[in-house]
């Protein structure tokens, strides 16, 4: 990289040039900061997205301390007339001094609400959810808390479904032909895994042992064999010396 008409063969030069954690100046340019304002030789220009919550803002010709200030006047939350502003209105446009623009629908976000509230008191009363990844509708018990104890939109099955793919980049016609192919049990001490053929979703006790170098998925197992095998490292050396081990105690 190159600041200030200086090249630096990596980032990391140039941040103990100029005193900084390579992180932060990472950080900085990843936000967009122009080399000479990450190292702090330039004063960081922001981009022209408006006035700020605490900036001088002007309505009507009357100025404002800020945004909350303006917005107190008229009897409006400052983050209702921050967003207005925000999406390219005028302040004037943003608190209905003048004709709103174009492509403006006034009320669509409170008409977006109240159609929410709508549908989750439905919900409520049929005690039914529509999943938003199968369209399906299931009773509650098939969806997930999620954060502040919200019921998720997404179903268990279908939530599964993305985790498996997302971590070990299988498919569900390829989690059931592992099952297939083990019998439902797992495939070192052969225990039940009590896997359900319709579904992907598992208990908490059966684990997707995948090769940690190569990400290849390996098999089904119960989560004792799994933690057993993370335990050895997957070294198949110290597997053997621990099966003579217990071969020459066995003995004794």
């Amino acid at each position: 990289m190159t600041i200030d008409d200086v090249e630096y063969s990596a980032v990391a030069k140039a941040a103990k040039e100029y005193g900084l954690e390579t992180r932060r100046l990472v950080w900085r340019l990843n936000q967009g900061w122009t080399p000479e304002e990450a190292a702090g030789l330039q004063e960081r220009k922001h981009p022209n997205t408006g006035p700020r919550k605490g900036s001088p803002i002007v309505v009507s010709g009357k100025v404002f301390d800020s945004i909350t200030a303006a917005a107190r006047a008229y009897g409006k939350p400052h983050v209702f007339l921050a967003e207005r502003i925000r999406k390219g209105m005028t302040p004037e446009q943003a608190l209905g001094l003048e004709p709103y623009p174009d492509w403006f629908v006034p009320g669509k976000g409170q008409a977006a609400r109240a159609r929410g509230e709508r549908r989750r008191a439905e919900e409520t009363l049929r005690g039914l959810r529509r999943c938003s990844r199968c369209k399906q509708e299931k009773p509650f018990s098939s969806f997930s808390r999620a954060r502040d104890s919200v019921l998720s939109y997404r179903c268990k099955d279908c939530t599964a479904l993305a985790l498996i793919k997302l971590r070990y980049g299988i498919t569900s016609n390829e989690f059931h032909a592992l099952r297939l192919q083990q019998s439902g049990k797992c495939a070192i001490c052969e225990c039940d895994l009590g896997l359900g053929e319709q579904s992907v979703s598992r208990k908490q006790t059966v684990a997707v042992d995948h090769c940690h170098e190569t990400g290849k998925v390996r098999g089904l197992l119960c989560n004792c064999c799994n933690a057993g095998l993370g335990s050895f490292r997957d070294k198949i050396s110290s597997l053997q010396r621990a099966i003579s081990y217990l071969e020459k105690s066995t003995l004794r």
